[in-house]
């Protein structure tokens, strides 16, 4: 066991996940597991798997994870949610500077790259109430690879969410993950009215662009709205031109318009785009839009094409 890592979680009712977290960080650091009401069998697996249990309860999950900081002795700590596991082998931290890093999250077939790592000399803290982060203008990127399953460890995110939005009626945060949380249940025009609020309060950041990009996509994909997918997406494109995921949009408006061939053009400049990002890059990244999308895409009209062609010859 590492004697200069600490990695920490908090804890929930996560019987199901965190036997698998556990097994994929042993070994690697001291591990201090920050309960915050479970009633299930946790704290036992943790217990008989050597993680040092502490009681963080508090109004948000952000003071529960400063208060889990208290209890770190170590010189580096790392934290994981309890539903994710390291897939990759850890950095000799002795011979890293003393910094804060960002590491690769894949979660639902997208990699962010939150900061999850960090010397304890930074005095970093956690804030919002919950989507609880970590900002440092100073980080470094990690190839540390963490998968994500899925698990919460509130049950009323949205309500949690709106009161935020309440308490900082000024702020455009909670308006930002307000708008995630209608787009992830479906609610589209309240994710639209949402985002339009954001947008009267943001006009700039890789947060922004990416609320263009998701508008985008449900204006094509679900309100058959070709023109102002298009309006949305041309800042992205200017923004950030080597994400493959706003070229693959681009294509399937393309598609929908049943300009199949420019589609294909289009297709293949995502591929080879998308080759060009760097590992640490900061912006997210959807896996499927760097080959597997395009692919398909790609396919799908030269099969339209071909069957156009067949039917012109007879």
């Amino acid at each position: 066991m590492s004697k200069q890592l600490t990695i920490a979680f908090l804890l929930k009712n996560n019987q199901e996940t965190i036997p698998a977290l556990i097994a994929s960080i042993k070994g690697k650091g001291v591990l201090l597991g920050g309960d915050i009401g479970s009633t299930d069998s946790t704290s036992e697996i943790c217990k008989k798997n050597g993680v040092i249990l502490k009681s963080v309860l508090s109004s948000s999950l952000s003071e529960s994870k400063n208060k889990l900081l208290q209890f770190v002795d170590t010189p580096w700590v790392m934290f994981i949610e309890p539903w994710e596991r390291l897939l990759s082998d850890m950095p000799k931290l002795n011979e890293m500077d003393k910094r804060s890093y960002s590491v690769q999250v894949i979660e639902n077939g997208v990699i962010n790259k939150p900061i999850r790592l960090w010397h304890t000399s930074r005095k970093l803290f956690f804030f919002n109430p919950i989507h609880e982060i970590i900002e440092d203008v100073n980080a470094e990127f990690l190839d540390i690879i963490l998968y994500s399953g899925h698990g919460k460890l509130v049950e009323d995110e949205y309500k949690i969410i709106t009161d935020w939005r309440r308490e900082k009626p000024m702020s455009s945060t909670p308006i930002y993950y307000e708008s995630f949380n209608h787009l992830s249940s479906g609610r589209y025009d309240d994710f639209l009215n949402c985002a339009n609020s954001y947008f009267f309060m943001e006009k700039k950041g890789i947060a922004y662009i990416m609320m263009k990009y998701y508008v985008a996509s449900v204006f094509l994909y679900v309100k058959q709205d070709q023109k102002k997918a298009m309006e949305n997406l041309v800042p992205c494109l200017v923004a950030n031109p080597l994400m493959a995921e706003f070229w693959c949009l681009l294509g399937d408006i393309l598609y929908k318009s049943k300009q199949y061939e420019r589609a294909i053009e289009i297709y293949t400049n995502a591929k080879i785009i998308g080759t060009r990002r760097l590992k640490s890059d900061p912006w997210p990244m959807h896996i499927d839009k760097y080959c597997d999308h395009p692919d398909k895409m790609i396919e799908s009209c030269k099969s339209i094409l071909a069957e156009t062609m067949y039917v012109a010859r007879r």
